[in-house]
């Protein structure tokens, strides 16, 4: 979590500035952008939000990689409960493919966020790196723009 101490005199990050306000950005910028990122469709995404330039294969929880992994080979199902509070849009959905979506935060810039497909990242740390760098998500990733989404 990133505090106020993080903050600059000129730009102000919403205090505390965590991954779901970079997911609902991202949630607001695709609902945008849809038509032109059909891959996006059908798929699972985990969203990271790291300082510095790399996102660390050990920051994802046990279950994340896998789970992202299995959608884009055999196709992911899950159930939602029937226990959850407020609206319950289906019974399951079914995941055909499964994105790392990630912020690197650094100088209080918050409009560029980054996404990648897992089975590129699953490459990545097939080959035996520990992390993943900015410049992957750059070069083998897409870039999203999320200026007007403050």
């Amino acid at each position: 979590m990133l505090s106020s101490k993080f903050h600059k005199n000129k730009y102000k990050l919403q205090s505390p500035y965590l991954e779901k306000h970079l997911q609902g950005k991202i949630c607001r910028w695709w609902k945008d952008n849809k038509k032109e990122y059909k891959e996006l469709l059908g798929s699972i995404g985990e969203v990271k939000l790291v300082t510095g330039g790399t996102l660390a294969f050990s920051k994802f929880e046990d279950q994340q990689l896998p789970s992202l992994y299995k959608a884009s080979h055999e196709g992911l199902y899950h159930k939602l409960t029937d226990a959850s509070l407020g609206f319950k849009p289906a019974d399951f959905f079914i995941a055909k493919d499964g994105f790392i979506f990630c912020q690197f935060w650094k100088n209080n810039q918050q409009e560029i966020a980054y996404y990648m497909n897992i089975r590129i990242a699953m490459k990545i740390k097939k080959a035996g790196m520990k992390s993943l760098k900015e410049q992957d998500f750059m070069l083998l990733g897409e870039t999203i723009n999320l200026e007007k989404y403050k």
